[in-house]
């Protein structure tokens, strides 16, 4: 889902502002949140967490990546089908074997690798099971700073360090006494499929505020 801004309106109801807010809906794997004040301008902004862009999973607005799901063995559980695209048309993101193991009756469609490494989604299922199904997108993996300007959250990436694992924590304090805000940045992602492997590449990141809006990676061998 994109991340949704709801406007208290007089303490009686929660009102979804979210196409006022945002230009552009952002649709991500969201993971964590944190506010602050990180630009001086006497209003709050945002630290938002994502996955990250160090795994073989890709995300953009042009190609996001698709989550199709349906019960389309007809056993009663959801089948979730992640998709990706690869040179310019998305294909399932799950190997044969994932595939295969998720929906027994797909063995006798695909009986050897080749077939189904060329295969997409409409190869796979017909057009009645893909029209019943239902799907979510995400259009990016970054982690983002939010600021607020003029009642709009404009966002701007993180840092290329900020990007290197999932975000499972931020803690917002100014660390420096420069009376900056500052964050650190935790995460790291072991349950996951073993082909994409885990994601370990955060060790607890600290960033500097320079009261901006901007945030400066203090290389951990220079953190005392």
């Amino acid at each position: 889902m994109p991340i949704t801004v709801f406007i208290n309106e007089k303490g009686k109801k929660l009102v979804n502002k979210t196409h006022e807010v945002f230009n552009e809906p952002l649709l991500g794997l969201w993971t964590k949140i944190a506010s602050g004040d990180f630009d001086n301008d006497g209003d709050i902004d945002f630290i938002v967490g994502n996955f990250g862009q160090n795994s073989q999973i890709k995300a953009s607005k042009a190609e996001p990546i698709s989550l199709i799901y349906a019960d389309f063995d007809n056993n009663g559980s959801i089948d979730p089908i992640l998709t990706q695209y690869i040179d310019g048309v998305p294909y399932p993101f799950a190997s044969k074997d994932e595939m295969t193991n998720q929906i027994f009756s797909l063995r006798k469609k695909f009986t050897n690798y080749e077939t189904y490494s060329e295969a997409k989604l409409e190869d796979i299922f017909d057009s009645e099971e893909l029209k019943r199904a239902k799907k979510l997108e995400a259009n990016t993996l970054q982690s983002y700073y939010l600021e607020n300007k003029s009642g709009k959250l404009v966002p701007s990436p993180l840092p290329l360090e900020a990007q290197f694992a999932p975000i499972e924590c931020i803690v917002v304090d100014d660390f420096n006494s420069d009376n900056n805000l500052d964050i650190i940045l935790a995460g790291n992602q072991s349950s996951i499929r073993i082909r994409i492997g885990v994601i370990d590449a955060n060790y607890g990141q600290l960033f500097l505020g320079d009261g901006k809006g901007y945030f400066q990676y203090v290389n951990q061998k220079n953190v005392a």
